[in-house]
């Protein structure tokens, strides 16, 4: 369907890396005199003079002040440690949100400070294979995660260019820090233009730095398919002689903007702050405003002609309508006609990311949701528009059932073709405790214990889950011949019906997949959430050519047989700069799957042929 943002940490190998001289322009392209002409280093050593980075090196410091974020009024707050750990919170009256990074793994209380969720089952075994150190972010509950793949890489990026750490020695052997080329080198005043990127990432921070070369003004972080801007305004000695942009400005890739204003600032010893991964009070392995009536519970679902789940949750109590199950949702969505029947309190100003664009939106707040036994207290919901996107319901959709939910339990899906034999089909949800919910019990599944290797691991970007994939290359082949394999990552789209799999038009681009279609490839056009806000005639959504994968396999589990595929010619659609594309609902509806966001894993449950 569509994601709004976020990630859970990546097992990496941080390797030293020499700072990157300058590139230098080759010959047959315009170049500056070569005196004016500076290597990344000198930059580097230049900046750190001008903004007297040196004056408070080995002190703990911070910087205060209000500013609006989400169209929220709020107060923020960014702290961080000479080795890189940093803090940063921001609070309204309605939301608050907080990051942070722990330092590398300097305090080894790291794993102490795990996810409330990851208690259940992890060993130690299992933790010592994970990176020491954690980026994490606590969300609008107060629940934690670890960060990983595209947020992992663009939180310690931007965080770190604004702190002032990647001027660090010690931060410099974790970053590939060039000097881009000029674009007009005919210009006098040209801004030069530094490119930083973590050792082996894909996320790239390119920092401008004014005219006179004394300090960044301005951040392009090239993520999610996309491109965000930070504004850094106003530099002034706010840290005793240490200079500070007093005024930040970001403008997200999707739209809106966030300020960010310092009003005061503190060098030394602060007020004591988790730098670690937050714990969270939990009540038998449940979040904080999570609750289960009973372990596992029944829940009635139906199928539409469009390949969409559809629920029927209670919201304030009250059953308003279907919503749509959708594990490509990095939240809950609502109508604002079923916001207005349930008087639901507005408020903020957020802009959704889906398949044909971004729509500007606003945020709902209920006082509970209820599916099956399970229920949640103080809803967040993100108002949109969703004509036109299920075919088949008897009455219109409600709204979208995403992460939010999701992620505190674990749900059996049946398989299309077995619910449609039953008049009366249903889903589970269960407590995380449960673990494998209702794995080998009697549904053609697998016992957990038994069939370890049905399950597979899940990486979660934007709040949506990922799959590693391998599939063979499109192409003629000559009698004898084995077509070339690609592994790639895929996003799980339960929420995406009428497709089977979708490449991105970046991964499109990037494996030359339209050079190599059939013959036999036709044409189709996808259709998003934002082209449903648009409003019919208004957008045809993005076009693409189709074909078919003669398969497609999980790596460590379930073959596909016959997928069908498309793939957009005009770019517009893309994802995480880690992935290659999505598994849409008419693949996962063809067997049944259960959801374990808190192990962070599936299991495919192959129909049988009887």
């Amino acid at each position: 369907m569509g994601t709004i943002k976020r990630l859970a940490l990546e097992k990496r190998a941080m390797t030293p890396h020499i700072l990157t001289r300058a590139l230098l322009p080759s010959s047959d392209k315009p170049t500056r005199d070569e005196a004016s002409s500076k290597s990344a280093l000198r930059l580097i050593d230049d900046i750190k003079e001008n903004i007297c980075w040196d004056s408070n090196n080995g002190s703990e410091m911070a910087v205060l002040g209000q500013g609006r974020h989400l169209g929220i009024d709020m107060e923020w707050r960014l702290q961080w440690r000479p080795d890189g750990a940093f803090f940063m919170e921001v609070r309204g009256a309605q939301l608050a949100y907080s990051w942070g990074y722990d330092g590398g793994g300097k305090d080894t209380s790291g794993w102490r400070a795990a996810p409330w969720h990851w208690s259940l089952d992890r060993s130690s075994a299992e933790a010592s294979e994970e990176p020491q150190g954690f980026v994490w972010e606590a969300d609008h509950t107060g629940v934690a995660q670890a960060l990983e793949l595209d947020d992992w890489e663009a939180t310690l990026l931007c965080t770190w260019i604004k702190t002032g750490h990647w001027l660090h020695p010690e931060a410099q052997s974790l970053l590939d820090i060039t000097l881009a080329p000029p674009v007009d080198a005919t210009t006098a005043d040209v801004q030069d233009v530094l490119q930083l990127q973590l050792t082996g990432g894909k996320v790239r921070a390119e920092l401008t730095l004014s005219a006179d070369k004394r300090w960044p003004v301005s951040v392009r972080l090239l993520v999610y398919g996309d491109e965000e801007t930070w504004d850094l305004q106003s530099w002034q000695p706010l840290l005793n002689d240490r200079l500070f942009p007093s005024s930040i400005i970001n403008c997200p890739a999707a739209g809106g903007k966030h300020t960010y204003m310092v009003t005061s600032s503190r060098v030394g010893p602060q007020q004591p702050v988790l730098f670690n991964l937050p714990t969270s009070a939990t009540s038998g392995g449940v979040a904080p405003g999570v609750t289960f009536e009973e372990p596992r519970s029944k829940v009635p679902m139906q199928w539409v002609r469009s390949g969409h789940i559809l629920v029927w949750p209670l919201v304030n109590s009250r059953q308003i309508g279907p919503f749509i199950l959708d594990t490509g949702a990095s939240g809950m969505v609502m109508t604002p006609a079923a916001a207005e029947e349930l008087d639901l309190p507005a408020f903020g100003e957020l802009w959704v990311a889906g398949v044909g664009g971004a729509v500007r939106s606003q945020f709902r707040q209920g006082e509970s949701l209820t599916l099956g036994g399970m229920e949640m207290d103080a809803p967040l919901f993100m108002e949109m528009k969703l004509d036109g996107i299920v075919n088949g319901a008897e009455m219109p959709v409600a709204g979208i059932i995403g992460y939010d939910l999701l992620r505190h339990a674990t749900l059996e899906v049946p398989a299309r073709s077995q619910s449609l034999t039953d008049t009366s089909p249903f889903l589970y949800v269960a407590h995380p405790s449960r673990g494998a919910c209702g794995a080998g019990g009697g549904g053609g599944g697998v016992g957990e214990e038994e069939e370890e290797e049905w399950w597979v691991p899940l990486r979660f970007v934007a709040n949506v889950p990922h799959v590693a994939a391998r599939f063979p290359r499109f192409g003629k082949l000559e009698e004898g011949q084995t077509a070339a394999e690609e592994e790639e990552l895929f996003m799980l789209d339960s929420g995406a019906g009428g497709a089977q799999c979708i490449f991105h038009g970046r991964a499109v681009s990037r494996l030359e997949l339209l050079e190599s279609l059939p013959d036999s490839a036709g044409y189709a056009r996808v259709r998003g959430v934002s082209d449903a806000e648009k409003g019919v005639g208004q957008s045809s959504g993005l076009r693409a050519r189709t074909a078919q994968l003669d398969w497609l396999q999980l790596v460590g589990g379930h073959r596909f047989e016959d997928v069908k595929t498309m793939l957009p010619t005009d770019g517009g659609f893309d994802l995480s700069e880690h992935t290659c594309g999505m598994l849409c609902g008419d693949l996962l509806s063809t067997c049944g799957i259960i959801y374990d966001y808190p192990r962070r894993r599936i299991c495919i449950q192959p129909v049988s042929p009887s």
